[in-house]
C-alpha cells in the first residue's frame, strides 16, 4: 500500500502522476480528463477542506438552484460557516466578493485596496461618491498624463500653472444700444455664466450710459454675482466701465441683476451693427 489511489493507467499515456503535494488521488487519461460531482436539483455539490480542528474549514460549493437567497453559482467559503455569505461567488459571469448575489461583473461589499493602477472609463455611484486622501496628501486630477488640478488637505482647489476656471457661456444674439441711458433687458435661464454682446448704433460723445438688466432663474437671495466688461479688437480705446451692480428678487423661480455701463469719448457709431463691447458675468 502506497497511500495513493490511481484511476487509469500511468504508463504509456504521456503524463506522470508524480507530485509530492497532491498525488494521493491520481486520475490519468491520454485525452481530456475531469471529475464530476452530481446531485439532484436543489441540492449542493461541495469540495471540502478540513484539518484536525474543523471538518469543513474551507469549502467550494455549487448550488444548482437559489438556496438561502444566494444566486446559482460557485461559492467559496474561507474558514466560514456554510450559513455565512461566501467570501467569493461566481454567478453567471458575475463575480461577488462578500456578495453572494452579484449584479455587476465585479460586485464588492467592503473596501478595495489596490497598490496598482486601476484603468476604467467611468466611476459611477448610486449614492455619495467619496474620494479620500489620508493625512496631508492631496486629491489630484490628471488628464493626458499631466496634473491639471488638486484639492489640498487644507481644502483649497489649486490649478496647475496657466490653468483655471473656464466656464462655458452660451452664445447670445447681439443687442443694439440705440441711445444714452437706454434700458436693455434680457432673460438668460439655466446657465450660471454668460457673455452678452452689445453694439452701439448712435454717435457718442462724452459719457454715454446704458442700463443692462438680466433676468435669470439662477439668481437667488444668496447669490454672488461677478460682472465685467470687455471691448474687442478695434474698440480697445473704449475702456467701458461697469458701475452700480444690483440684484433683486423677482419670484420664486427667478431673480435679476442690473448694471450701469459707461463709455467715454467721442465715437461715430451711427448705423453701426458690429459688436463693440461685451458684458460677461458669473453667478455663484
Amino acid at each position: 500500500m502506497t497511500g495513493k489511489m490511481y484511476f487509469g493507467n500511468e504508463g504509456g499515456n504521456g503524463v506522470t502522476s508524480y507530485n509530492s503535494n497532491t498525488d494521493d488521488l491520481v486520475i490519468l487519461n491520454h485525452n481530456d480528463v475531469g471529475i464530476t460531482i452530481g446531485a439532484p436539483e436543489g441540492k449542493i455539490g461541495s469540495i471540502t477542506f478540513c484539518d484536525q480542528n474543523k471538518a469543513d474549514r474551507n469549502q467550494i460549493r455549487a448550488y444548482s438552484t437559489v438556496r438561502d437567497s444566494r444566486n446559482v453559482g460557485m461559492h467559496m467559503f474561507a474558514n466560514q460557516a456554510d450559513t455565512e455569505v461566501p467570501s467569493l461567488s461566481v454567478c453567471d459571469q458575475l463575480v461577488g466578493i462578500n456578495n453572494a448575489q452579484p449584479t455587476y461583473s465585479l460586485d464588492v461589499v467592503g473596501t478595495i485596496k489596490s497598490s496598482i493602477k486601476v484603468t476604467t472609463p467611468l466611476i459611477e455611484s448610486s449614492s455619495n461618491l467619496e474620494l479620500k486622501a489620508t493625512g496631508s496628501n492631496a486629491v489630484k486630477f490628471y488628464t493626458d498624463g499631466s496634473e491639471r488640478c488638486k484639492v489640498t488637505s487644507a481644502g483649497n482647489l489649486l490649478f496647475s500653472t496657466g490653468l483655471g476656471l473656464n466656464l462655458s457661456k452660451p452664445v447670445q444674439s447681439a443687442i443694439e444700444w440705440t441711445g444714452h441711458q437706454q434700458l436693455i433687458e434680457v432673460t438668460i435661464n439655466t446657465v450660471r455664466s454668460g457673455s452678452i454682446p452689445i453694439y452701439s448704433s448712435f454717435d457718442m460723445s462724452g459719457l454715454q450710459r446704458f442700463f443692462l438688466e438680466v433676468t435669470s432663474d439662477q439668481v437667488a437671495g444668496g447669490s454672488l454675482i461677478v460682472v465685467h466688461t470687455y471691448s474687442p479688437n478695434g474698440y480697445t480705446d473704449w475702456l467701458p466701465e461697469m458701475k452700480n451692480l444690483r440684484s433683486m428678487y423677482v419670484s420664486g423661480s427667478a431673480g435679476k441683476f442690473r448694471i450701469t455701463g459707461v463709455v467715454a469719448g467721442t465715437h461715430s457709431m451711427n448705423g453701426n451693427s458690429t459688436t463693440n463691447l461685451y458684458v460677461n458675468y458669473m453667478i455663484m
